[in-house]
């Protein structure tokens, strides 16, 4: 099963409206606080799983997430910008990969990359700046949705699966620069063929 972009939603307080599609497997939120760093955060008050996080950027996800308008919540510093993005067709078990990568926050492009393990993985960033600035997607990078009111917060993907794995490079830049940034790195894998479907193949 392929993996394909579903939704994305952004806000500027501790809790907001995501809408998750019929087919939705896994969501992801980015956030960006000023002040405590968020630890935890909820999608219809289910718990997410605490991922990849650095500095005051923090990040968290869930698999099979609720169908249709639901709220996620987090906790941390009031002041914050937060972006979520939800995709389909993803293994449900586990990610392929994830991991961190800081940088100097200066203007201009910046990049950060994953290693892929399983093919026609896709590279899923949170981009965090120390500056209330416009984020855009450079090369082969699409940006999904952002946030910039006190800090700025993107998130961003390859825009397509990897084949064969390997290393995934995203771009972004900053247009003010910030005292420092910070990616966040998914590498999501999609859905293995259930063995119903190889077999009416057959047919």
């Amino acid at each position: 099963m392929a993996i394909a972009f579903d939704a994305s939603s952004s806000s500027t307080s501790t809790s907001w409206s995501h809408t998750c599609g019929s087919s939705a497997t896994i969501l992801i939120v980015f956030v960006y606080t000023f002040g405590a760093v968020a630890t935890t955060a909820t999608y219809n008050g289910v718990s997410m799983t605490a991922g990849p996080a650095s500095g005051n950027v923090a990040s968290f996800y869930i698999f099979n997430p609720a169908t249709g308008s639901n709220t996620v919540s987090t906790n941390g510093g009031a002041t914050r910008d937060a972006v979520a993005v939800s995709y389909s067709g993803t293994d449900t078990s586990a990610l392929d990969g994830s991991g961190t990568t800081a940088d100097n926050g200066n203007s201009g492009a910046h990049t950060a990359s994953i290693t892929t393990s399983a093919d026609n993985c896709w590279a899923v960033f949170g981009y965090g700046v120390d500056a209330a600035t416009t984020l855009t997607a450079g090369t082969a990078t699409t940006k999904r949705v952002g946030s910039d009111t006190v800090r700025s917060i993107g998130a961003f993907d390859n825009g397509g699966p990897k084949t064969p794995a390997g290393s995934v490079t995203l771009e972004a830049s900053i247009g003010a620069a910030g005292s420092a940034s910070r990616w966040l790195r998914y590498s999501i894998k999609p859905a293995a063929a259930s063995s119903n479907s190889n077999f009416l193949a057959l047919l």
